[in-house]
This record gives C-alpha cells, structure tokens and sequence, in this order.
C-alpha cells in the first residue's frame, strides 16, 4: 500500500467507514500501515490547523489582552495537531501491541501475526483521522465525538474479526477486555506519579496519643 496515491489512500478509508465487512479484509504490514496513517490524516490535520487558526482569531479582540489570547489560543491548537499527527501511528503501534501481548499471546485467542493486529486499528482509526478537525466546531463537537467513537468502536471489532479469524462476538469481547485493562493501567500510574504530591501536601500526622506530657524539670 505504500506505493498508492493519497486519493487512493482517501477512497479507501471512505470505503471502509461506510462498509467496513468487506474493505477491511486486506492486510498491511508494519511499514505500509504507519504510512497509510500518515496519508489519511495530512489533509484533516491542515484543516484541523486552519480551524484553530480560525478559532483564535475570534476570540482575539483589539486589545493587547484580547490579541494575545487569541495568539494563545491558536498556537495551542496549532501545536496539539501537529504532535498528534506525529505521535497517531505511534500510538497504533502501543495500543496494537498491548492487545497483541494479552489476547494473543497470553490467552492465545488468534494465531494471526501482529500486523493483522496493527491492520485492524489502523482501519479503526480511520473515522477519527477523517473527522477530528471539525471536534473544535462549537455546537458540533459533543455529537460528533459520541458519533466517532461509537462508529470506530464498530470498526474495530469487524476489522479484528476479519484480520484474526475471529467471531465478532469474540472481538467485540477482547476489545473490551483489553480497553478495561489499558484504564486500569493508567489508574495505576497515575496514582503512582500523585502519591508523592498527596503525601507531601498532607505532611507529617502528628501525635495523638494519650500518653501524658512529660513534666519540666525543676
């Protein structure tokens, strides 16, 4: 897939949002599943900066403060765009390996290799990828968000089932288990990195007990 075009590219992430049983049957490898992310998400991460270009410039006004904070504004976005256009693949590859780690190899559920894995997310992926620079749009972000997420999760499972040789009952299953333990993870680290800051804001406890004060000497 590395050779083809980006309409190619385009033509099939649409294809397999509106049929996902059958365009997510072909498989990629490792190399030509992180450019196929890259090309799909090139055009909405430029939209995705124009509107928070767009989107500071309304909130700034003709004062310092305003011109400021709508600079601010739109930097921040600029910037949360572009590290997420780098960082996308990368993250496929963690979130793939995780459920590669537990549902293949420790409970041994499929036999397929990690790219099938690796294959099926980058199909889920493809909703968000085309649609998350319109999730800064006021009035459209909250139904759109619920609409992405329900719709990659459909994605997702009737991709593994494709790719692994699976139910999609068994799919849907494993998804589940694996995001339920991914929450768990995180819980875990981020009460380890608070811990030290909650201790430190309690402090010492200090001494309760009743035991009596010792008398002074004469």
């Amino acid at each position: 897939m590395e050779g083809n075009s980006f309409i190619d590219s385009y033509k099939r992430a649409i294809d397999v949002i509106l049929h996902p049983g059958v365009a997510t049957k072909d498989t990629m490898t490792l190399k030509s599943g992180i450019i196929e992310v890259y090309k799909v998400g090139l055009i909405p991460a430029i939209l995705g900066i124009i509107i928070s270009v767009l989107l500071g410039s309304t909130l700034a006004t003709t004062s310092t403060l305003g011109l400021v904070s709508g600079a601010f504004v739109s930097l921040l976005g600029v910037i949360g765009v572009i590290i997420e256009y780098i960082l996308e693949p990368l993250l496929l590859i963690i979130v793939a390996g995780i459920y590669h780690l537990i549902v293949g190899k420790l409970f041994r559920i499929y036999k397929s290799g990690f790219s099938n894995v690796y294959t099926a997310f980058v199909y889920g992926i493809f909703p968000y990828m085309l649609l998350f620079w319109l999730l800064n749009v006021p009035g459209l972000n909250i139904v759109l968000a619920i609409v992405i997420i329900i719709w990659e999760f459909i994605i997702q499972i009737i991709a593994l089932s494709n790719q692994l040789h699976i139910s999609r009952f068994k799919a849907f299953g494993t998804l589940l288990l694996e995001y339920i333990i991914i929450v768990i993870i995180s819980a875990l680290i981020s009460f380890a990195l608070l811990l030290p800051v909650l201790t430190g804001a309690v402090g010492p406890v200090p001494y309760s007990g009743s035991r009596p004060p010792v008398p002074p000497y004469p």
